[in-house]
């Protein structure tokens, strides 16, 4: 299981933008995947199309795609750090829609960095 998620983490990596270091980019895509698989009940690669931090605050937008190779499924997250460890605060799978908007209402304290 932790080559499968370090697999999927590396190759997340390539196609994120980032305004963060990859130890905690690493830390965010990893708690949001694990609730994934734990949703789905099944591994999932995650290829993260943006990813934008700031002030312990993380926004995750990617495409989900079994290992099976299914067709792939969008993923947005709002994550944020409390104490040493990422919380997810909102999440949705197969959203068409920018989900982010409605969460940028739903919390103003986030900082406007994290937002597309």
């Amino acid at each position: 299981m932790l080559a499968v998620i370090t697999s999927v983490l590396m190759g997340a990596c390539s196609s994120e933008k980032a305004e963060s270091g990859p130890g905690e980019r690493n830390e965010v895509v990893a708690t949001a995947l694990a609730r994934v698989e734990a949703d789905l009940g099944k591994p999932v690669k995650l290829d993260v199309k943006t990813f934008k931090s700031a002030d312990d605050w993380a926004l995750v937008d990617g495409q989900l795609q079994d290992t099976g190779g299914s067709a792939p499924s969008r993923y947005e997250g709002l994550l944020r750090k409390t104490g040493p460890k990422w919380t997810i605060l909102e999440s949705v799978i197969g959203s068409t829609d920018a989900q982010w908007v409605g969460w940028k209402s739903k919390y103003p304290e986030a900082p406007a960095q994290i937002w597309p």
